[in-house]
């Protein structure tokens, strides 16, 4: 339990963090969490770029979760202005490649000698997604496969982001219910000042 709360703290301390980076320190006074001072200070505030680029580069330094969330929003053309959707589609495919040694996690997380079952594994990913890398690789008897590999701790990350997330839904129901409240004092102490 105490470890959830740290993580979950943690990834509120990024959030912030990257929020305040890309000027969006307002939403997080909406959400009734104060910016640190020590964020504010540590990161530079980006405001260059329209706000919609700003929101993209934020979900993308916010990683899969996030990243995910934008691609969903992006065909929303329903909900979102053209402009956001333009830039939520260049997370389809503008992901960050991540360094990685395909190799040692073939070793360590299949116990496996590698030069014992591949001929060759190419070193740069020939796609990258928000969860995970594909490389291109040939095996022992020529045949060339693909290995989709995935992303250092993303699964760790992804299980703190649905914790946080979980209680900003929590925290939108109480904001929802009181403004629905609130709603109606103002509409029956409107009929009786009309």
């Amino acid at each position: 339990m105490f470890d959830k709360q740290q993580r979950k703290f943690k990834r509120s301390a990024k959030l912030i963090s990257v929020l305040s980076k890309y000027g969006f320190k307002d939403m997080i006074a909406r959400m009734g969490k104060k910016p640190e001072e020590n964020f504010a200070q540590s990161d530079e505030v980006i405001s260059k770029g329209t706000v919609y680029e700003r929101i993209r580069l934020a979900l993308e330094e916010l990683g899969p979760t996030f990243v995910k969330l934008g691609q969903t929003f992006s065909n929303r053309e329903d909900l979102l202005p053209p402009e956001l959707i333009q830039e939520l589609q260049k997370l389809q495919d503008r992901v960050e490649v991540v360094e990685m040694n395909v190799e040692e996690i073939l070793e360590n997380e299949f116990n496996i000698i590698p030069k014992e079952h591949f001929f060759e594994i190419i070193a740069k990913p020939l796609a990258t997604a928000s969860i995970a890398q594909v490389y291109k690789a040939t095996l022992i008897s020529g045949e060339e496969v693909i290995l989709k590999i995935k992303k250092p701790d993303v699964l760790s990350v992804i299980e703190d982001d649905l914790l946080l997330i979980k209680d900003l839904v929590k925290r939108a129901r109480k904001t929802r219910k009181r403004f629905t409240i609130n709603a109606k004092n103002s509409d029956s102490a409107s009929s009786y000042l009309g």
